[in-house]
């Protein structure tokens, strides 16, 4: 059947034969369609990330510290007599090289129970008893990060715990941030890096002392010029995968408004580019987050796992990278790691620098630091020691009953041991065995 088509301007114009029907259908639902944006414009063009496994990055961070090394000693030759800064450039070529060899060996060797047919037990792997397994200190080195940021973490929960509270103050997440990536492949190198990390740290100390402890920030709860004793601010320095140098801080205080808070930072440091405020906890909440850890109770409250997650975000890491317990990754995978030109410069640049700062009712902190270092090697030794009570487990590929010792062994080796018989090799980790269609 055709239906005459009726004529606008002399063309033909289709109508629906049932207009009714179209109207009280239902439409599909729009489906989004994802951007995708290529990696080359998210990085770095001068320093991309680079897709590796954890031994080429190692051997590649090892040859471009020794280049970028020998650079810094020709220019510190080049500098004129007199000049503090040729003593400084001289220790840190010596003591990157040195990080960088220690890094090749870094984590690499592991304590695990093993029964007497050669095979580990899954979920056992520890430090070596009685053996430093963290030793490179390198901010790249995936294992050192994350011990250090234990530590510092547990210093700040501790400390958070005690500090006295005022009425009408926050506790805030603050991060500051650079402007943009530098587009000048002349602002990376280990003299330019090392200006813009002092410039983002004089930055926080300027945002930080000024107009902290004016009463008008109280709106009246204080007189002017009246100090508050109960303020403090924690930071720490990072750079991330494309190059721009920011830092996390956690501040408790009066309420800082951010408008200001930037124009403060602006005024000390050129780059800055904004500042970017969160509020964590109330003094009401501070005061039942220091009543559930003095509890007995181990239980986390609600309060606890916020403050915590948020520490926890201040002090994971100073140069992003896969997690330590990446299983898949500790056994050949690549991942997304910083350009190890630009981990070389970072290293060189940030030596003798203080990276992590603590300010106000914190200060002296860092003191702490060793009282919560200790408690987190008697973490460890508590856990070797839990695993030691294995005398009723069977082993499942011999059947032998309570029948392990300690023994080292690589971590590639022990990983793909336990890969291999679809265990998961950490116990914290979120590996998980692969299906068998993609086997």
């Amino acid at each position: 059947m055709n239906i005459p088509m009726p004529l606008t301007n002399g063309k033909p114009v289709f109508r629906c034969p049932t207009p009714r029907a179209c109207r009280t259908a239902k439409k599909p639902p729009k489906v989004k369609r994802r951007r995708v944006v290529p990696v080359s414009v998210l990085r770095n063009r001068t320093h991309p990330a680079r897709s590796m496994t954890d031994a080429a990055y190692r051997r590649e961070v090892e040859r471009c510290v020794e280049v970028e090394a020998e650079k810094l000693r020709q220019a510190a030759v080049d500098l004129p007599d007199g000049d503090p800064r040729y003593g400084q450039w001289c220790r840190a070529t010596k003591a990157t090289i040195k990080k960088a060899w220690s890094y090749q060996s870094c984590g690499q060797i592991v304590a695990a129970r093993v029964c007497g047919c050669g095979t580990p037990r899954a979920g056992t792997a520890t430090a070596p008893p009685g053996e430093v397994m963290y030793h490179c200190h390198m901010d790249c080195c995936g294992h050192c990060g994350r011990r250090r940021a234990n530590i510092l973490s547990k210093t700040l929960q501790d400390k958070l715990a005690v500090i006295p509270l005022s009425d009408g103050c926050y506790l805030m997440s603050i991060t500051f941030t650079e402007r943009s990536a530098p587009a000048d492949p002349a602002e990376y190198t280990v003299q330019r890096i090392d200006e813009r990390v002092e410039a983002l740290r004089a930055g926080i100390r300027a945002a930080w002392n000024p107009e902290l402890h004016l009463g008008e920030k109280m709106q009246g709860r204080l007189k002017l010029g009246e100090k508050l004793t109960s303020t403090c601010m924690f930071s720490r320095v990072e750079i991330s995968d494309n190059g721009t140098i920011h830092a996390h801080a956690v501040y408790y205080g009066p309420w800082r408004i951010k408008e200001q808070l930037e124009a403060i930072l602006l005024r000390a440091w050129s780059a800055a580019g904004f500042v970017d405020l969160q509020i964590i906890a109330s003094t009401q909440e501070m005061k039942a987050y220091q009543a559930s850890c003095l509890s007995p109770d181990e239980t986390l409250t609600v309060v606890q796992r916020k403050v915590n997650s948020k520490i926890r975000e201040a002090t994971k890491y100073t140069v992003k990278g896969p997690s330590p317990l990446d299983e898949d990754h500790l056994a050949g995978a690549q991942r997304w790691r910083l350009d190890p030109a630009l981990a070389a410069k970072w290293e060189l640049a940030t030596y003798g620098q203080r990276m992590t700062e603590w300010y106000g009712t914190l200060r002296g902190a860092a003191k702490a630091e060793a009282a919560a270092e200790a408690a987190v090697d008697a973490e460890t030794l508590m856990a070797q020691q839990l695993v030691e009570q294995d005398d009723d487990v069977v082993c499942d590929c011999c059947g032998m009953v309570g029948e392990w010792r300690w023994q080292l062994m690589p971590i590639r080796e022990y990983v793909r041991s336990c890969h291999d018989r679809r265990l998961k090799a950490f116990p914290r980790s979120r590996w998980c065995p692969p299906s068998p269609q993609r086997e």
